[in-house]
């Protein structure tokens, strides 16, 4: 064997290695391959990925008595059936109202207390408000207010853990009827 296979041999092991070593540990490794893997050699796969998680959308009104209705659930992920391979316009708005929801969960998640805006002055937890709003009501309704629940798996196994609960919103002050 001469001295370059010897030393090619060396260098696929170590990649094979350090390959290894990454579909391991990325998130404690992502700092130091961000700065010296320029060519992106290391390849991630995220074969360990972890526990898929189901966000769930969910609302209750407040009476004109102060008394809190129970949560209703808001399906946000459509049953699809054979013919919404060509229409389905309904597809789009849940799927936009899903995405918002799982903005707003990312932007909690990674908020920093220092110089962050008010979650509630953005604009996707404005627009959650504004769909949640805009769904109909019962009469004798003065406010409304939402939640979003996160259940493990795709099947809920466990019960479901409360990601984030907002205020109570009046139906003047923000649709002004």
């Amino acid at each position: 064997m001469t001295r370059l296979e010897t030393l090619l041999i060396a260098v696929m092991a170590i990649w094979l290695l350090l390959t290894i070593v990454y579909q391991v540990f990325p998130r404690q490794l992502a700092p130091y391959t961000q700065r010296w893997d320029l060519f992106r050699w290391l390849p991630a796969y995220d074969l360990f990925a972890g526990t898929p998680r189901t966000l769930q959308l969910s609302f209750r009104d407040q009476l004109v008595d102060g008394s809190m209705t129970d949560w209703c659930a808001i399906e946000i992920c459509s049953k699809h059936r054979w013919h919404h391979a060509i229409w389905h316009p309904e597809g789009r708005r849940l799927d936009v109202v899903g995405s918002l929801v799982d903005d707003l969960i990312n932007i909690i998640e990674n908020q920093s207390s220092s110089r962050s805006k008010e979650v509630s002055d953005r604009f996707v937890y404005l627009s959650i408000l504004r769909f949640v709003l805009c769904l109909p009501r019962a009469e004798r309704v003065t406010g409304r207010q939402f939640k979003i629940e996160q259940s493990e798996g795709y099947i809920a196994t466990r019960p479901s853990k409360q990601l984030f609960c907002s205020r109570i919103h009046s139906y003047e002050a923000v649709c002004g009827s």
